[in-house]
């Protein structure tokens, strides 16, 4: 199920785009400014020690890394992959996603795609769920190594992996944290 949600927030309108029961992205209306605040670590693309050419943002949700990618990176390729074909419609038509020649879509399988790409990217952004989990097809360090082989040198890989960091249970997120961290050991 998807749905588009107008509302306010601290008095400003705001967007919200759901998939089943998860937030998959959203902005603000008057300025595009983005709402939900995890989304603001894309801005990480700024320690890339080189010129960014190409980027990947593995799950589209309303568009919002790959348009600040658009904003950010005037001389970047943006490119987004999602298995759910219709989301490409829903970003032009509730959120001013453009039609930016430097913009392409793929409907596909995000792990396939990156397992099938030529060229690296230098900055890979990962927001993929299901609901509320992420596929296991991206939680692997099988997923994670890929990832990281199809990385520029120096260039950067980020996972949006929500979950709770108390230790007195099992975690998931800290298991996620700890197979990221066996094939990136400089991540944080």
């Amino acid at each position: 199920q998807i749905i588009v949600l107008d509302f306010l927030r601290e008095g400003r309108p705001a967007r919200l785009l759901m998939q089943d029961y998860a937030h998959s992205g959203g902005m603000y209306l008057h300025d595009e400014d983005m709402l939900l605040p995890y989304t603001s670590s894309y801005a990480l693309h700024r320690l890339v020690p080189h010129d960014i050419l190409r980027t990947l943002t593995i799950g589209a949700g309303a568009y919002t890394i790959p348009m600040a990618l658009l904003r950010d990176l005037p001389n970047a390729q943006v490119d987004v992959v999602d298995i759910e074909p219709i989301l490409p419609e829903i970003g032009r038509r509730y959120f001013s996603v453009p039609a930016d020649p430097r913009l392409r879509t793929t409907i596909e399988d995000g792990r396939r795609f990156l397992a099938r790409t030529q060229q690296p990217y230098d900055f890979i952004f990962s927001d993929v769920y299901a609901s509320l989990v992420i596929p296991m097809q991206f939680a692997t360090k099988e997923f994670f190594t890929l990832a990281r082989e199809q990385l520029t040198p120096g260039g950067i890989f980020i996972a949006n992996i929500i979950g709770s960091l108390a230790q007195d249970s099992p975690s998931l997120l800290l298991s996620e944290m700890r197979t990221f961290l066996s094939v990136f050991p400089q991540g944080a």
